[in-house]
């Protein structure tokens, strides 16, 4: 944001955007910006670190069960025999049981203390130490993308050249799990590729990779890593705190610290809520300043306060906001008044705890307001940040090249955006100080009003969703597009009727063109899309937007820019784009062909425009005040139901290969080459049979390679049809992608103006380059991702089905008893069932659940679960609902593993069922009676079943007779 460029050379690239003017920082004073001894007001809120627990005493490589976790058992048999027998079977299923896991699941750019920030360009991130194999790195995201580069130096430079992609723009989030090459290595970097975010947004991650522990013994307990960032930080500024040792030590000096900042100094301040004349609560709040100097930009995130309750889902009424400057004297901004248009630019605000329409001015206070009944889009999916991309405009003479981003060349002049349009001249790659002032600073600060109130008692309200749209691909664009002079115009890109005006039109069916909230995967909605409210999002310039019916040509949503006029405030600048409500929504198939119109003046240039539609539209699905809430209650069944647990994907071959030359045809008929065995006499050719004596052979399971008829697992696909190169670049051949002069080919690279991409990755089919679906790691990572994906869908508003899977879920995570599933989905279960079903329990972005932390909080027996009566029996249920049990005092020498009654439990039905036999047999032999030890099992087994643990997230036990209902985490 500082305008000078990157210690060392740019990419080729990047040259254009690299080339500014050397300047100071503007987003804040002069006196903050100088790092002497490296700065610390700049810094965010002190870290949170949470203490994980001590790991369960039964770890794979005991050899016996220690005395911490054995069950004391009183068995009077004095058969040696028997128990010898017992003995080693504990010993062999102990090694079944795996013990929680040490590693650590870390989310990128979050902090229980403060905001969620994500994976952004804009912000400094600083180095994660401490990791090791086994961890797990997540990232989430909306219009980014995650490359693991290949080298120290790759990452320096924005090198893409052999970097892994790790997540695709669109996918909204990927997870990264820590492997034991990266331990070797040492250190791992990671990058995102869309357009200037490395270069200079700074979204680069450092993980320094220690190795696992020794194998044997119990695993150490860790304290978990927080994935610190920095805000208001140059580039060069971010360059030393990433890469070097002193930055390193800073880092972790401010996580020891545990005072510095706070994040009320940083977050916005908001009224208490107050019940206003129209049944709604009221609440004003007051984003901290944005400091700025005469021509600064500032394009960064800022922390949000959450003016909604954190508990539950309510419906949002009015939403108001505006920019104001000057000294505060409360939160409801008394003391400040609002600021001119031509004085501070709004490029862009991208959050949701209001909605930002765009370049519309610096307020907006009539089109948010409240759907019509039944509809509503209720809280909860709002995070606690708000981007803002704000220009100071005081003190600059070209005022509209500063505005729209033009890039300058090395002398700081403007690059003529007059041409034919060829190539990028301005966006927000571009996007620096306008001018070289450093004073007088001016802070300015969001002012916002918000109303909201409760789902009411006695109905229901249909949820609604916010899907986008994008005009530029027909472009060959991302997002940002130029508007050259009329002069240069496509004849294509011209309107008809009015040769200045560029008309650009996209066709395309409505969920094939409009994606899930901000750009976040393809259409999911209902099958009949209805229509509520339409919100466009134009740049200056901009006559308007239209969404037409490509079959009947009617107007389904409008949206008419206006331009300020009063040469004191806002002459020229874009004020407002006019946001269509419907009391009726408009109806259509997901499969009608719609068409995307946009109009810009083009009596001069413009550069970095966008036309964009968000709509609202609905779910279907009725929300009740009793599926409202943002906790979901787990509890723990007494039985796993592993009908409900995903399948273990089927096998898949290795490769795509012409298996002739091993068969017997070859062997012992000395037919080897697929090509004679296709064209034989005695072959129908491929999808044919091959007729001989010995019986007919289906062609294409010999030759399945030669006649393209692999049987490939469904992922093993060209991902290149559904990717924004397809979407929004038109690029959807394998063929021609690969052999592009912008490509190396298979294996290679191909480089684009929007980041490198490794061909195999989106090619992977056409490359035979799609990796081994059968290799267990494969296998499990799959069925994590089905086991996420089910929950998500399930999970989305506090319903029964959803408790009731996530308890069971958690039930089998803990190991309850009927978990008789394929070895990788156990696998999967027992090591992640318990963190998903407490993830998937907080509903919403986690921006609701802030210090949330789970460690005081139970999960009790369910003692509403009686699905049968040896069921109710076993558990002891009781019929009255949120009956919480005492604890039971008087248990002594109770185990405090969380697994203990579930695994021990498990490990003794187990072992019952599979011994009882040989014990039977043992005893018989010696003359004795088996009811004696058989009985004594009994009981114990039930003694076990009945005696129950409340587990908490963090490891600590309470045991507790009987059981109770549905009690929360």
């Amino acid at each position: 944001q500082d305008g000078r460029p990157p210690s060392g050379p740019d990419p080729p690239r990047a040259a254009a955007a690299a080339a500014r003017p050397t300047q100071p920082n503007h987003a804040v004073p002069p006196d903050r910006r100088s790092l002497g001894g490296l700065p610390r007001v700049a810094l965010l809120p002190v870290p949170f670190r949470r203490r994980l627990p001590p790991e369960p005493c039964l770890a794979r490589s005991s050899r016996v069960l220690s005395a911490r976790c054995r069950r004391r058992r009183d068995d009077d048999d004095d058969d040696g025999d028997a128990k010898h027998r017992l003995s080693l079977l504990l010993l062999l299923l102990s090694t079944l049981v795996p013990a929680s896991s040490s590693a650590l699941r870390i989310t990128v750019g979050d902090d229980p203390t403060k905001f969620s920030a994500g994976w952004r360009d804009g912000l400094c991130y600083g180095p994660l130490n401490g990791v090791r194999p086994g961890d797990t790195l997540r990232f989430e995201y909306r219009g980014h993308d995650v490359y693991k580069m290949a080298s120290a130096e790759a990452s320096e430079y924005c090198d893409f050249e052999g970097a892994k992609l790790i997540g695709d723009v669109g996918d909204g989030g990927t997870t990264y799990e820590v492997t034991e090459e990266d331990a070797e290595v040492g250190t791992v970097y990671f990058s995102c590729s869309v357009g200037s975010h490395c270069r200079s947004g700074m979204q680069r991650l450092r993980v320094n990779v220690m190795p696992s522990p020794k194998v044997g013994g119990l695993p150490d307990a860790r304290d978990e890593i927080v994935s610190d960032f920095l805000q208001d930080v140059s580039k060069s500024d971010c360059d030393l705190l990433q890469n070097s040792v002193a930055g390193a030590e800073f880092f972790e000096e401010f996580n020891a610290a545990g005072s510095v900042g706070g994040i009320s100094d940083l977050s916005s301040e908001c009224t208490e809520p107050k019940l206003g004349e129209d049944g709604r609560m009221h609440v004003t709040c007051l984003s901290q300043p944005s400091t700025m100097t005469p021509g600064g930009v500032i394009n960064s995130i800022r922390a949000t306060h959450l003016p909604y309750p954190r508990d539950r889902r309510v419906v949002p009424g009015v939403r108001t906001w505006e920019f104001v400057e000057g000294d505060p004297l409360g939160p409801d901004g008394r003391g400040t008044k609002p600021v001119p248009t031509n004085r501070l630019y709004v490029h862009h605000l991208a959050g949701n705890v209001v909605l930002g329409q765009g370049a519309e001015g610096l307020r907006r206070s009539d089109v948010d307001v409240p759907f019509p009944k039944p509809y509503a889009l209720l809280t909860g999916e709002e995070a606690d940040v708000v981007g803002f991309h704000i220009i100071d405009l005081r003190n600059v003479t070209d005022w509209l090249r500063c505005v729209e981003c033009r890039c300058r060349d090395g002398d700081g002049t403007y690059l003529d955006a007059g041409g034919s349009g060829d190539g990028e001249t301005g966006g927000v790659a571009c996007c620096s100080n306008c001018t070289d002032l450093s004073g007088p600073t001016v802070d300015y600060r969001m002012r916002y009003n918000v109303t909201y109130s409760d789902i009411p008692e006695d109905e229901s309200v249909t949820d609604l969703t916010m899907v986008s749209a994008d005009v530029s691909p027909v472009l060959g664009r991302n997002i940002e597009f130029d508007v050259p002079g009329f002069r240069f115009l496509d004849p294509d890109n011209a309107k008809p009727t009015d040769p200045t005006v560029q008309r650009l039109e996209r066709t395309g069916p409505f969920r094939e063109l409009f994606k899930m909230s901000f750009f976040m995967g393809t259409y999911s909605g209902p099958p009949e899309v209805k229509i509520l409210r339409c919100v466009g999002h134009l740049h200056i310039a901009a006559v308007g937007m239209w969404l037409l019916d490509a079959e009947t040509g009617e107007v389904l949503c409008e949206g008419i820019g206006t331009h300020g006029t009063d040469p004191d405030t806002d002459k020229g600048f874009l004020t407002s784009v006019s946001v269509e409500s419907l009391e009726t929504p408009y109806v259509i198939p997901q499969d009608r062909n719609v068409t995307l119109v946009t109009e810009y003046n083009a009596t001069e240039p413009h550069t970095g425009v966008m036309g964009m539609w968000f709509l609202f539209v609905s779910t279907e699905r009725e929300v009740s005040r009793s599926e409202a809430s943002l906790t979901v209650r787990v509890c723990e069944r007494p039985v796993c139901d592993a009908s409900t647990l995903p399948e273990s994907p089927a096998p898949v071959p290795k490769a795509c290969v012409d298996a002739l030359p091993d068969s017997p045809a070859c062997s012992f008929g000395n037919l080897c080459d697929c090509d004679e065995f296709i064209n034989a006499p005695e072959s129908q050719g491929c999808g044919g049979m091959y007729e001989s004596e010995w019986g007919d052979v289906s062609v294409d399971s010999v030759c399945a390679k030669s006649c393209d008829a692999c049987d490939y697992d469904d992922k093993c696909t060209d991902a290149l049809p559904s990717s924004p190169a397809c979407t929004y670049g038109g690029l959807c051949d394998c063929e021609t992608f690969v052999n592009a002069p912008e490509s190396t080919g298979c294996g290679g690279t191909y480089s684009s103006d929007w980041g490198n991409v490794p061909v195999n990755s989106m090619c992977g089919r056409y490359c035979d380059a799609c990796p081994d679906a059968n290799d267990p790691v494969a296998l499990r990572g799959e069925i994590l991702t089905l086991m996420e994906r089910d929950l998500t869908e399930r999970c989305r508003y506090d319903t029964e089905e959803c408790r009731r899977t996530l308890s069971n879920v958690y039930s089998c995570g803990v190991g309850r008893p009927g978990m008789m599933v394929d070895p990788n989905v156990y696998e999967v279960v027992r090591e992640h069932g318990q963190r998903l079903a407490a993830e998937h329990s907080m509903l919403g972005h986690k921006s609701f659940h802030k210090l949330n932390v789970m460690d005081s909080s139970s999960v009790y027996p369910c003692a509403a679960d009686v699905d049968d009566a040896e069921t109710a029996a076993t558990t002891g249920a009781k019929k009255s609902l949120g009956a919480i049990p005492e604890a039971d005092e008087g248990a002594e020498g109770e185990d405090a593993s969380p697994n203990r009654g579930a695994a021990v439990g498990g490990i003794l039905v187990a072992a019952f069922a599979i011994v009882a036999g040989g014990t039977f047999v043992a005893r018989r032999r010696r003359g004795r009676r088996s009811e004696k030890g058989a009985g004594a099992a009994e009981k114990d087994v039930e003694t076990t079943a009945m005696r129950t643990t409340a587990h908490t997230a963090l490891g600590e036990t309470t045991s507790r007779e009987g059981s109770s209902e549905n009690d929360s985490v």
